[in-house]
């Protein structure tokens, strides 16, 4: 795959398509409502947000910078702050939720919180995909700006 704009958005989907799954599995998980499944939740939630915290952390560091020449990025920003927020609450609830006895965990919060997570990002990488689907990066964006995006591949 050559051509630097398809590579973008191939490879942006496809990262986008993980955190999807994650969430989705979160939820999935959620709805089990069974207390020997805690850990297991609780795994995987730490799992999802930390990938997630790390790919918006270099969309903020290094991509955003780069798209930002070109697009108005603030409200792809703002939902950063507010996926910021979100990801230290649900860390917090985690915390909390690893000392507490399973039959008292909050599942029905717990999964309006993960909800909520969905809520945000499924329409925020969309938006993001849109953006920089390779009919739009080329009106905007030389090949070697491509290539310098994907870290000069």
């Amino acid at each position: 795959m050559s051509d630097p704009y398809v590579k973008w958005s191939t490879l942006l989907k496809a990262f986008h398509d993980h955190h999807r799954e994650g969430i989705l599995n979160l939820l999935k998980e959620c709805r089990t409502r069974s207390p020997k499944r805690l850990p297991r939740l609780l795994s995987l939630t730490r799992t999802v947000l930390s990938n997630l915290e790390a790919h918006h952390t270099i969309e903020d560091r290094a991509i955003f910078p780069i798209l930002a020449t070109k697009f108005d990025m603030s409200a792809f920003e703002a939902d950063h702050a507010d996926l910021d927020s979100l990801i230290y609450s649900l860390n917090g609830v985690v915390a909390r939720a690893g000392g507490e006895d399973p039959a008292g965990f909050d599942w029905q919060a717990f999964e309006a919180d993960v909800g909520r997570l969905r809520a945000l990002v499924f329409p925020h990488m969309r938006r993001e995909e849109e953006l920089t689907a390779p009919e739009k990066m080329r009106g905007v964006f030389t090949e070697r700006e491509m290539r310098a995006l994907l870290g000069g591949h």
